[in-house]
């Protein structure tokens, strides 16, 4: 009886193992928020008018090598699905900063997405964002610059919907450095 019952205890435990061993992953929908009209504000100090060259950033790759996973919460992970019309909304809103009527120079630059993930740490939550950006000129590249972004929050509920405005607020601070940083790309593209 004894061996009965130490054989069913171990199946039990080993079934148990098998299932918590098991992680699984929940599919997340991420809507892009726009730049705040304070953030705004503050980014047309590098207004497109004083641009000596126009920069059409045209796509942004996802070249991640983990593409299935951006987090990992409690006993699972989180994947985003919608990734590339995601990648597209920030395009979008790089584009409206960059891009100047009467410059004389058109640049076209190209990105990849080498970096999308969120991560714990004590009691924030922080969002990681990194592109690697071409810009060439008549078809041949003349420089590429790496830009990151990141952001931390206060981990307030551990709610996979913390872990989706990580990854927004992290996409705003790598807009913030890439619209800074346009001026000195063209000062540089120019003086080559």
């Amino acid at each position: 009886m004894t061996n009965k019952i130490s054989k069913i205890l171990s199946i039990s435990l080993l079934v148990f193992i098998a299932n918590a061993s098991v992680a699984s992953i929940k599919p997340m929908t991420i809507e892009y928020s726009p730049l705040s009209d304070k953030k705004k504000q503050k980014l047309k100090k590098f207004n497109n008018t004083d641009l000596s060259c126009s920069i059409n950033l045209e796509s942004i790759l996802d070249k991640r090598q983990n593409k299935e996973t951006v987090a990992h919460v409690g006993s699972g992970s989180l994947s985003v699905s919608n990734v590339d019309s995601f990648l597209d909304s920030i395009r979008q809103e790089m584009n409206s900063f960059t891009q100047a009527n009467e410059a004389e120079l058109n640049v076209t630059a190209n990105a990849e997405l080498i970096r999308l993930y969120t991560y714990p740490e004590s009691m924030n939550i922080n969002g990681v964002l990194a592109l690697l950006v071409d810009f060439s000129v008549n078809g041949k590249t003349v420089k590429s610059e790496q830009y990151r972004g990141f952001y931390g929050k206060t981990n307030w509920a551990n709610g996979d919907g913390e872990y989706m405005t990580a990854i927004n607020d992290a996409s705003h601070a790598l807009i913030e450095r890439y619209v800074a940083t346009v001026k000195d790309v063209c000062a540089d593209i120019q003086g080559d």
